[in-house]
């Protein structure tokens, strides 16, 4: 049977992907992780089979401890004047930004903000180096890396779903599968599941509702409007009995 691995953009779309039946009574569960899943599962295998000595991946928690204390080394006696936790916050993100898009911009050219960061940058990359550590992005580096030079056990396809504008991180990734000969597509889109099974912007066949009674207009002065209903009959008075 062909293995395809389905890749998906986000959790939900995985989970949907494996809920998907195919159109027969049974069915084998589709294989649909996020590209994060994904990675971590090779950063496993890698540490388990020897294939590399692979740093530590840091945890967004920790990550942000550690970049909250280069951030306060770094502005020593003014730090209590800043947000430290939401700097730290900003600048995992750009480190993020840094791995996935190949971004090692020219000193000269950078305002004064992002040259700050550069210095954190170098700091934490040399904490790191010296633990054993290692940001999740640039863990996801390592092991495209680790895929073009020929580790892991791939499977024969793998479906692409829901990046609808890739990151030059995840074209290094498809070059690297290319180049091991596993076949890329780009897999059909599904739409995610409603709490009630069905798929969001589904039509639901409903009933039309009948026609409301049309209004009964006011009564008119002159006939100009319809008469009033009639009142019933007084009853009859009752006859005195006799004495």
């Amino acid at each position: 049977m062909r293995e395809t691995l389905h890749l998906c953009a986000t959790a939900r779309l995985a989970q949907t992907r494996r809920a998907t039946p195919a159109a027969r009574c049974a069915w084998r569960t589709p294989l649909a992780l996020t590209l994060a899943q994904w990675f971590d599962a090779l950063a496993e295998e890698a540490a388990l089979t020897g294939i590399a000595d692979l740093p530590m991946a840091l945890d967004p928690f920790a990550e942000g401890l550690l970049w909250e204390q280069i951030i306060a080394t770094a502005l020593a006696d003014d730090a209590a004047l800043f947000d430290i936790p939401s700097m730290a916050a900003a600048a995992a993100e750009a480190q993020a930004l840094t791995r996935v898009w190949h971004l090692r911009p020219a000193i000269a050219a950078l305002a004064d903000e992002a040259r700050l960061f550069t210095g954190w940058q170098a700091a934490f990359e040399r904490r790191c180096q010296k633990a054993g550590w290692i940001d999740a992005a640039g863990l996801q580096r390592r092991l495209i890396a680790l895929i073009a030079d020929g580790a892991f056990v791939l499977p024969e396809r793998i479906e692409f779903h829901g990046f609808d504008r890739r990151t030059p991180l995840e074209d290094d990734l498809l070059t690297a599968l290319a180049g091991r000969g596993v076949e890329v597509g780009e897999g059909p889109s599904v739409k995610p599941l409603s709490l009630d099974g069905r798929g969001v912007g589904e039509r639901v066949a409903v009933s039309p509702a009948p026609p409301p009674p049309p209004p009964h207009p006011p009564p008119g002065r002159g006939g100009g409007g319809a008469p009033p209903p009639p009142r019933p009959p007084p009853h009859p008075p009752q006859s005195a009995p006799g004495w």
